[in-house]
């Protein structure tokens, strides 16, 4: 049946159209790389293009709103932090087909070694096919069941299982290789495989098959989509009572009909192989084939192709949490398209594959991409970093400066490059900054640059030349410039190197030598390190070995007075780094912490690691506009907030508890160098900081509401010493340690998540776990606990409380009959010592009497037992035959006697000797063992006679038995035993036919037995009359 909606005067509809099968194996085949994608699209028919798509295939509706308003990012996709696991990092595979995220915050993988589970640490892989109940533990796609807390995995050979309350439950197995799945708002699952159109699984467990009689374009289904009666999305008439249901084919795009229970085909898209299709928010239908990335209007009434070219086919598409379109392509890695266009990220910044096969954003609003190398998450990280991926003249940065005009000069090792805003120029002219490494910049006169190099000295940059150096041929004999700052009071320049302090000022044509100071001129060390002037003029001067300062003599004279500081007098720090003055304190990065230099007052004050600090060595110091301090180290960068270094300023507390960021935060490298400056903040408030492998830049006004909302947490597993245990209440006494493993469901910063964790019954308050993720008790007494934990980012709110329930169940001395039983015990102790002769002499008489019964036991044993073949003996034969026939004849019973006669024993023993016949004796005794039933009873009869009497047994029975034993006799391997020994068994047997006795029964079955015998031997003879 076909079918198709064609718009109407009062209301618009979506155009559809059929089309016909073609091609299945090849679409099954494209999911296996790029040249299975290029040999399938050459088969297809009639395939156009991007370029040669005409307007009469989409749509003549040249609606300007058929590209809806895309959001405006500022931050390239280069510029997000970057992280990827692989098989190295626990990943069973390196192909992800799918990802996808359950409602408690587990973020779940479909590989081809199974279904995986990720808490940010650690990946859970389930591989076990029993447990799984599939043929396969390859998984193509992963979606959340209709409970939103378990999964439904799908893959080849149409198995699909789903995950709910820790266990898998496979359904019943689709018609082919299952390309995903989706729920419907009431439990439904819709699959579509690779040959057998599209599935649908009833809640009841019942299922519907459509193919191409029900309205689908092609039989080769690839993709299922919907859109849940509640979204934003649904623009259907009927979405209130239905879901919205799409299916994109090898030969076209289809939408489910509620009321036909039929497919209808979407007309205005080309026929052939979509992979993936979306409703945005904004009620836009986006699809995407080999021919572009289509988009149609909320209505469908008219649908185009996006007009920027896209490189390469794209694989998977997924909208944003602001509105943006992300999508993975087969060879070209992740895209991005906003209102500024399309911009990707390759292997080239460090996605593990270029191959893309799927994109997800979860609640946290990270971007994950599943590819061929490994998984990827990109994260929109506090720090943003700019390195030679984005056009920086190398990455070991050294100084960064901001400019009058509002840009920032960063200064490498490589060279100079200038940013202002989302431009980056690296600067190559004029020639002598093509290559320079820089180790200072400074301003000057809001005119120029001032940039110390590693080998040339400094030099004046100005209107993009350089005007002055001073170097090797200027008289700087080390042509290292690791500081430099502009007096504009004075108009002096001061250039601190290796050789000691330089002044100098620009005339014009070059740098005029004002004065030169040393150790000999009153510094504390000839090599200088760094450099700031006060708001009083004074010059303060670190180096490696100590600080000095220098004063002018006279208001407006060039005559200076130089002073060393005894830095010993208030702390054990000799380097210093970075000097910065903030207010009306100098504040001074060191190897042991940060001095801090009152102007007020002249005091002190040295905040180091005793005091919070996590590190010894810095080297910057910076604040923001809410007079956090930042400092830089070589691991990492440390945030303390005003009003912890004003109350230990103030000397209302002696610690600090600082935040430390690192490239978990977006840092490309957690090294900070040291520079003249190595950190600064720009008249926009952003602070810059120099890295070993770029510049980071920070907007302290991020960090409010950046991670504020804490992750859920999940109690993942319960150890008592060492073995999981399930979800059981109650925990028996004999315990030694037990141990609670749990984990902070965040994939924004995890390994900054933080931990709480009480245990309520035991402890009194809340123990701080910081980043550990399991927590142990030992020998707890018995009672009832709660177990309870939490997590947060650092410095945000603590999230709601996860509980576990057990009880110790107490141990034997802790219950009242325990104590009543010892009382007990006491009062019968005595009358227990009183009885303790009397028993000692009744057990030893007993004993004896017990030993005396067992030895006669024994001796009847070896009575009625042959010693050879363990068989009863004749003895014991002619007990049971009379038994027997006792029996018979009061129940009127049937009774059959055989004897067995090995035949020619005698050769035997006289070829092998006795102890051979003794074997074959034994195993022919065995055999008849293994061959007669529960009510038949065997004896030998003696020599190499056997008897045995069959109860309640017919002639016919009888005679069956019997020839089952003589076969068994005959066929048996003796091999072991001796060579060429090979007994066959000659049987007579006589069955009670009126009121014959004991010995009447005996003397007929040895008259069959001698005409067995007669007869040829090996053979049943049975007496008849």
């Amino acid at each position: 049946m076909r079918q198709s909606l064609k718009p109407s005067s009062n209301q618009s509809e979506c155009l559809f159209k059929s089309t016909t099968s073609s091609l299945l194996q090849c679409a099954f085949i494209v999911l296996l790389g790029v040249q299975a994608l290029s040999a399938f699209a050459a088969q297809l028919p009639d395939t156009k293009s991007p370029d040669t798509i005409s307007s009469d295939t989409i749509s003549s509706n040249n609606n300007a709103n058929i590209f809806p308003q895309l959001p405006e990012l500022s931050k390239p996709i280069t510029q997000y932090t970057l992280t990827s696991w692989n098989t190295r990092d626990g990943l069973p595979h390196n192909s992800v087909n799918k990802i996808t995220q359950t409602a408690d915050g587990y973020l779940w993988l479909a590989t081809w070694e199974g279904p995986v589970r990720f808490n940010g640490r650690t990946f859970t892989v389930f591989d076990d096919l029993d447990q799984l109940q599939m043929e396969e533990t390859g998984v193509i796609d992963i979606q959340p069941d209709s409970s939103g807390y378990g999964v439904i995995a799908s893959g080849p050979r149409g198995g699909i299982t789903t995950f709910r309350h820790g266990r898998w439950q496979a359904l019943e197995s689709a018609p082919d290789f299952v390309n995903e799945t989706a729920t419907t708002s009431n439990g439904e699952i819709w699959a579509v495989a690779s040959n057998a159109g599209v599935v649908r699984y009833f809640p009841d467990g019942q299922r519907q098959i459509y193919s191409m009689v029900d309205g689908l374009p092609d039989g080769y289904a690839f993709r299922v989509y919907i859109v849940h009666q509640q979204s934003p999305m649904s623009v259907h008439p009927d979405a209130v009572y239905f879901d919205e249901i799409w299916v994109a084919t090898q030969r076209g795009v289809a939408r489910f009909n509620q009321d036909t229970n039929q497919f209808e085909i979407l007309e205005l898209l080309p026929a052939e192989l979509f992979r993936d299709l979306i409703r945005l928010r904004t009620g836009h239908l986006v699809a995407t084939s080999a021919s572009g990335l289509y988009f149609c209007l909320p209505d469908l009434s008219a649908c185009e192709v996006y007009p920027e070219a896209i490189d390469g086919i794209i694989t998977s598409i997924h909208e944003g949490l602001n509105g943006e379109l992300w999508f993975g392509t087969f060879a070209h890695g992740l895209g991005r398209i906003t209102s500024d266009g399309i911009d990707y990220l390759t292997v080239e910044h460090g996605l593990p594959n270029q191959h893309v096969l799927d994109v997800f954003q979860d609640s946290e609003g990270n971007i994950w991409a599943s590819t061929h190398g490994g998984l990827a998450q990109l994260r929109d990280a506090l720090f943003t970093s700019f390195t030679r991926v984005q056009g920086v003249k190398g990455n070991f940065i050294r100084s960064v400066q901001e400019a009058a005009d509002g840009a920032v000069w960063v200064g490498s090792n490589e060279g100079l490059t200038r940013i202002l805003g989302s431009q980056i120029t690296p600067i190559d002219h004029p020639e002598q900054l093509a290559n320079v490494s820089v180790l200072s910049l400074a301003r000057y006169q809001d005119l120029g640059l001032l940039i110390g190099t590693y080998t040339d000295g400094l030099l004046l940059l100005i209107d993009n030349q350089v005007l002055a150096q001073f170097g090797r041929e200027q008289g700087l004999f080390i042509p290292e410039v690791r500081a430099v700052v502009y007096d504009s009071a004075a108009d002096i320049i001061w250039a601190g190197s290796p050789e000691g302090l330089f002044a100098l000022r620009f005339n014009g044509s070059g740098f005029e030598q004002l004065q030169h100071f040393t150790v000999a001129s009153g510094l504390a060390a000839d090599f200088v390190s760094s450099l700031e002037i006060d708001s009083e003029g004074t010059l303060w001067v670190g180096s490696i070995t100590g600080l000095s300062q220098l004063t002018r003599i006279y208001h407006d004279s060039e005559e200076w007075q130089t002073q060393a500081i005894d830095l010993s007098a208030f702390t054990v720090a000799q380097n210093l780094f970075a000097i910065f003055q903030h207010h009306e304190r100098l504040w001074f990065a060191t190897d042991r912490g940060i001095l801090i230099h009152e102007l007020s007052d002249q005091s002190w004050h040295w905040l180091s690691r005793e005091h919070g600090l996590p590190f010894d060595k810095f080297f910057s110091v910076n604040f923001d506009a809410d007079e956090a301090l930042w400092i830089g180290s070589s691991r990492g960068i440390v945030r303390v907030p005003a009003e912890q270094w004003q109350a230990f300023l103030n000397g209302e507390s002696n610690q600090v508890v600082p935040v430390v960021y690192g490239s978990t935060d977006g840092m490309v490298s957690n090294q900070i160098n040291s520079g003249g400056p190595s950190s600064v903040r720009d008249s926009s408030g952003q602070l810059w900081f120099a890295s070993a492998a770029g510049t980071v830049v920070i907007d302290p006004e991020d960090i409010e509401g950046h991670g504020i909302t804490p992750p859920p947490v999940v109690i993942d597993g319960v150890y008592v010493d060492g073995q999981a245990i399930a979800d059981v209440s109650q925990i028996p006494n004999r315990f030694g340690r037990i141990e609670f493993r749990y984990s902070g469901l965040g994939f924004r910063m995890t390994q900054q998540l933080q931990y709480r964790v009480q245990l309520v019954g035991f402890d009194s308050d809340w123990i701080r776990r910081d980043q550990q993720t399991y927590s142990e008790y030992t020998a707890l007494p018995s009672g009832r606990y709660e177990f309870v934990v939490q997590t947060r980012y650092p410095g945000s709110e603590w999230s709601p409380a996860v509980s576990y329930y057990f009880q110790v169940t107490p141990r034997y001395y802790e219950y009242p009959w325990f104590w009543g039983g010892i009382i007990i015990v006491i009062m019968l102790l005595g009358y227990l010592f009183i009885r303790i002769r009397v028993s000692a002499l009744e057990r030893s008489r007993n004993e004896l009497k017990r030993l005396v019964q067992e030895q006669t036991k024994e001796l009847q044993a070896l009575a009625n037992e042959d010693v050879l073949t363990k068989l009863p003996n004749r003895r014991a034969f002619d007990h049971a035959l009379r038994a027997n026939l006792h029996k018979a004849t009061k129940l009127h019973q049937p009774l059959c006697l055989a004897i067995l006669d090995l035949d020619h024993f005698k050769l035997i023993n006289d070829r092998h000797l006795h102890a051979v016949g003794d074997q074959v004796l034994k195993r022919v005794g065995q055999i008849i063992r293994d061959n007669i039933r529960d009510q038949d009873y065997a004896a030998r009869w003696g020599g190499e006679e056997f008897a045995i009497v069959f109860g309640n047994t017919s002639e016919s029975e009888g005679v069956v038995i019997c020839e089952r034993i003589r076969k068994a006799i005959e066929s048996a391997d003796y091999s072991d035993i001796a060579s060429n020994v090979q007994p066959t068994l000659s049987i007579g047997m006589a069955c009670r036919i009126g009121q014959e006795g004991h010995s009447t029964m005996l003397i007929h079955a040895d008259k069959a037995l001698y005409q067995a015998k007669e007869q040829g031997r090996n053979r049943v003879c049975v007496f008849r009359k």
